[in-house]
C-alpha cells in the first residue's frame, strides 16, 4: 500500500578469509530510476561498492525506459568511482527502440562481454516491451551468440548477467503456478510470460549445460 515495511542497514564490505582474492565485483539490479527513492537508493549502492573492482547490473535501470531516465541513469552511474556494467531489463523496452538506444547511456550495446582476471563477464540484455507478453525477451541472433560465447570460454570461469529468472508455470484447480529455477521471492510471480516458453527453455539449458557458469539475475 506504499508504506515502508522495514529497512536494511549496509555494514562496512567486508570479505570472508578464503585466501588471496583473485578481484571483486558488485552485483546489483532492478534500480528503477523514477520509482520512490530509487535515486537516493542508487546512490548508496554505489557509493558502498567503492572498493570492488566493478559493479554489473542485471537490468530494469529505470522505471519506462525513457531518454529522460536513461539519461538520470547515466548521470549518477558515470559518478561511480568504478565501472559500472549493466544490461536491459523489461522496463528498458517499455519505451520502444531499446536496442539502438540503450548504448547511448550505458556505453555497451545490448549484449556483450568483457574479460578480468581470467574471468569471462557475459551481459545478456532483453528488448522488454510487447515482446516479453509474447514470450520473447531475447533480439535476434542473441542466444545464438550467447552459446558461441559461453562455448568459445568453457574452461574459463563464466558470470552471465541477465534480467529475468527461469520457471515453468502450469495449471492447477486453483489457478496457475510458477516454480522457479530460481529467483521469485516471496512468490511473488504467478504467472510470468517467459516461463515455460522455447526461448526460456533454451536458455535454461544453456545455463545448465556448462557447469562453469554463475548467473546472476534481477527482477524477482
Amino acid at each position: 500500500d506504499g508504506n515502508r515495511v522495514g529497512t536494511v542497514p549496509l555494514g562496512p564490505l567486508a570479505f570472508p578469509d578464503v585466501g588471496e582474492k583473485l578481484y571483486s565485483f558488485g552485483a546489483l539490479s532492478d534500480v528503477h530510476i523514477s520509482y520512490d527513492t530509487a535515486t537516493a537508493d542508487f546512490q548508496r549502492a554505489l557509493a558502498w561498492l567503492k572498493n570492488v573492482d566493478f559493479i554489473c547490473i542485471c537490468g530494469d535501470l529505470t522505471g519506462d525506459g525513457s531518454d529522460a531516465q536513461l539519461a538520470q541513469y547515466k548521470a549518477i552511474a558515470d559518478g561511480a568511482s568504478v565501472p559500472v556494467y549493466a544490461v536491459a531489463g523489461n522496463h528498458e523496452g517499455i519505451t520502444a527502440g531499446i536496442e539502438s538506444r540503450i548504448e547511448n547511456y550505458t556505453g555497451h550495446p545490448l549484449y556483450y562481454s568483457f574479460e578480468h582476471g581470467g574471468g569471462v563477464f557475459i551481459m545478456v540484455g532483453v528488448i522488454g516491451g510487447d515482446s516479453v507478453s509474447d514470450g520473447v525477451v531475447f533480439a535476434d541472433g542473441e542466444l545464438q551468440w550467447l552459446q558461441e560465447t559461453l562455448e568459445a570460454n568453457r574452461h574459463k570461469r563464466c558470470f552471465v548477467f541477465q534480467h529475468i529468472f527461469a520457471g515453468v508455470t502450469y495449471a492447477t484447480d486453483s489457478g496457475y503456478v510458477t516454480e522457479a529455477v530460481c529467483g521469485n521471492a516471496g512468490g511473488l510471480y504467478t504467472n510470468w510470460c517467459w516461463h515455460d516458453t522455447a526461448e526460456c527453455q533454451t536458455f535454461e539449458a544453456l545455463m545448465k549445460q556448462y557447469p562453469n557458469v554463475i548467473w546472476f539475475h534481477g527482477h524477482s
